[in-house]
């Protein structure tokens, strides 16, 4: 048979820069039983195959109702079902994925002038699941309806010796019992490996950190900060951890997320202060925020500065370099913020406008002029105070 192949996240959102562990898995089963398979770059190649999987991540991207009611269509993934994703059929679910998939795409996107390690994930790592499920029932996660932390595959079932490094996607991975032995094999195998998805902080102990500090890890430590409420928690464990190393730590921030379903301003602007006082609370300890927005988002009256946010934490030479005020002014520059980001008053003294980053910032601190205080601090600062309403 002739199968295709679609990653929907790919198709929809031209800065998605991960493949689908899914479609690889897919890929690499029916390869295996020798049928010609090929990952498909637009929606109307679907004619010209026996059979079509179509596979996403993310809720928010959006796949044509003509292709879902397609017989020769089958598809599947958190992006589709959310929780209640069905699982990959289990000969497809312990399939060593094909990483070539992505071979003729990546050639592509270097012929634009991507830069290879752009997609490196594409290329370079070996990815797959040591463990799945988690015991929290966040709300707004994938994993809410699960009970515990369960043993996923070996990590030689997805394992490609040619590939630099690994890449992990677990979601609770020490709330697995035997998590060290599962480290221990990672540490004998000799790639550098790391866990992409954001680790507990909340569950770091002293011999943990001793010994996941001490490992072979590539690129940032990442571990997870979602709620204002676990601050005294994770700093402690954040102590901790200090204790152990000084490698680079970021943490994800979760914001935009409404789970009462009441979009009143002072929501928001309350949502907002907690994601400030989150990422200069990692500050103290060196550790740098990585915000991530829930598409709740979308429904607040603040979107762009939800967006500024975003664009400022996420670029460490941004958040350790200026305020959250001056990289607004800086953006409400364009492209004239080199000349003149030293001098912003001599930028409209010479004629130019504030444009719409700066102009929404001033907007907002107008109606919220307590807010002040978040946007003047700068990287290293204490946080002393409480967060203002």
């Amino acid at each position: 048979m002739r199968i295709g192949i679609i990653d929907a996240d790919l198709l929809s959102n031209t800065n998605h820069r991960f493949p689908n562990l899914a479609c690889m898995k897919i890929s690499g089963f029916y390869k295996s039983a020798r049928n010609t398979v090929d990952l498909l770059l637009s929606w109307e190649d679907i004619k010209l195959y026996d059979k079509v999987f179509v596979s996403k991540v993310f809720t928010a991207n959006v796949v044509p109702d003509e292709v879902l009611n397609n017989p020769l269509v089958e598809y599947g993934g958190t992006g589709f079902f959310f929780d209640e994703a069905p699982p990959l059929p289990p000969d497809i679910e312990h399939t060593m994925p094909d990483y070539h998939l992505y071979d003729e795409w990546v050639h592509q996107q270097i012929q634009k002038g991507i830069k290879g390690a752009d997609l490196r994930y594409y290329t370079d790592y070996s990815i797959g699941f040591t463990t799945r499920g988690c015991f929290r029932k966040c709300s707004y996660c994938v994993n809410r309806n699960k009970e515990k932390v369960e043993l996923a595959s070996p990590i030689t079932e997805f394992f490609d010796p040619s590939r630099k490094a690994i890449c992990l996607l677990d979601d609770q991975f020490f709330g697995y019992p035997k998590y060290e032995e599962i480290l221990d094999e990672l540490q004998s195998i000799g790639k550098p490996f790391q866990y992409k998805q954001g680790l507990d902080i909340r569950m770091m102990t002293s011999k943990l950190a001793k010994k996941l500090s001490g490992c072979k890890y590539d690129g940032d430590y990442i571990f997870a900060f979602d709620d204002i409420i676990d601050s005294p928690l994770i700093e402690e464990k954040l102590s901790l951890w200090r204790e152990h190393t000084s490698k680079k730590t970021k943490l994800y921030v979760l914001v935009g997320y409404n789970e009462v379903g009441v979009s009143s301003r002072s929501f928001w602007v309350n949502d907002l202060a907690h994601a400030f006082k989150r990422i200069f609370t990692l500050a103290e300890y060196d550790c740098y925020a990585y915000v991530v927005r829930h598409e709740d988002y979308l429904k607040s009256p603040f979107v762009q500065i939800y967006n500024l946010l975003a664009s400022w934490t996420n670029q460490p030479w941004a958040l350790h370099t200026m305020s959250f005020r001056q990289f607004c002014i800086g953006k409400g520059m364009v492209n004239l913020y080199t000349r003149y980001k030293h001098d912003p008053d001599r930028y409209l003294k010479d004629g130019h406008s504030k444009k719409s980053p700066w102009l929404t910032m001033e907007l907002f601190l107008e109606q919220y002029p307590k807010m002040s205080k978040w946007f003047d601090m700068k990287f290293g600062e204490k946080v002393i105070d409480s967060v203002p309403n």
